[in-house]
């Protein structure tokens, strides 16, 4: 699935499912998702064993992670360090963003690429 629902999502899903009996196309109709989205949280739950009234006693990471357990493949990788990015161009005149990026590879081989660096965190940085 693209997106993760929201964990309420999925515990409404849930107990739309077991207490009201809904179909999924009324289940998706009644949270405003599609019948995709419900198919897959219900089909997660049921292999996992997930029923509403251990999803309401979980915690929404707890929760998120076992329904959409691959659901950010970039989650192990640190993202560079933006006080140490604010420093190096600050002190080094001809720093780059890309002379950075590559340094953050060599350390980070399996890092963000270029494009998926949170670069709205560095957009305080004024350039002088």
């Amino acid at each position: 699935m693209a997106r993760s629902l929201e964990m309420n999502f999925i515990r409404e899903i849930l107990s739309l499912n077991e207490k009201l009996s809904l179909s999924q196309k009324e289940t998706a109709k009644a949270v405003g998702k599609s019948r995709d989205a419900v198919s897959n949280v219900l089909k997660m739950a049921k292999a996992l064993d997930i029923t509403y009234s251990k999803a309401i006693e979980m915690k929404d990471d707890e929760l998120k992670n076992l329904i959409y357990p691959n659901s950010n493949p970039y989650r192990d990788i640190p993202e560079p360090d933006m006080e140490w990015i604010d420093h190096e161009m600050k002190t080094h005149k001809n720093m780059t963003m890309m002379i950075l990026h590559q340094e953050y590879l060599e350390k980070y081989p399996d890092g963000l690429k270029y494009t998926l660096i949170p670069i709205s965190k560095f957009f305080s940085y004024q350039i002088s």
